[in-house]
């Protein structure tokens, strides 16, 4: 992994309980396979974590995308975002497509973006 938090947010998403109620993984050079690997962690078949920060990393648009993905999914199924309240992302310029995604989700009342 580029910055080493693919493997936790692997362990995370397997294990049978989640005890983080926050994840702080800002300046871990994380990059878009890590990304890749928090939205699996999104989607988890149960609520895990209420906050995350993946701000100062090396995470382009396209982990960026693979997040949004995963929120929307989540957000969409019944139920879905429970335990979810904010995350934490770089700033970025993001493509029409992307941004469409982003102003999508910012309809949903228990999701909080900061620094995006």
């Amino acid at each position: 992994m580029e910055g080493g938090c693919g493997d936790l947010f692997a362990a995370l998403a397997e294990s049978p309980r989640c005890p983080l109620e926050a994840l702080d993984v800002s300046h871990n050079r994380a990059g878009d396979r890590d990304a890749t690997q928090l939205a699996s962690l999104l989607v988890a078949p149960r609520p895990c974590v209420a906050r995350i920060n993946i701000a100062a990393n090396s995470i382009t648009e396209t982990g960026v995308a693979a997040i949004l993905q995963a929120l929307n999914k989540l957000f969409s199924s019944p139920g879905g975002g429970e335990g979810l309240i904010e995350i934490i992302m770089p700033t970025m310029h993001l493509s029409p497509q992307v941004a469409t995604q982003f102003h999508h989700l910012m309809s949903h009342q228990r999701l909080k973006f900061t620094n995006f």
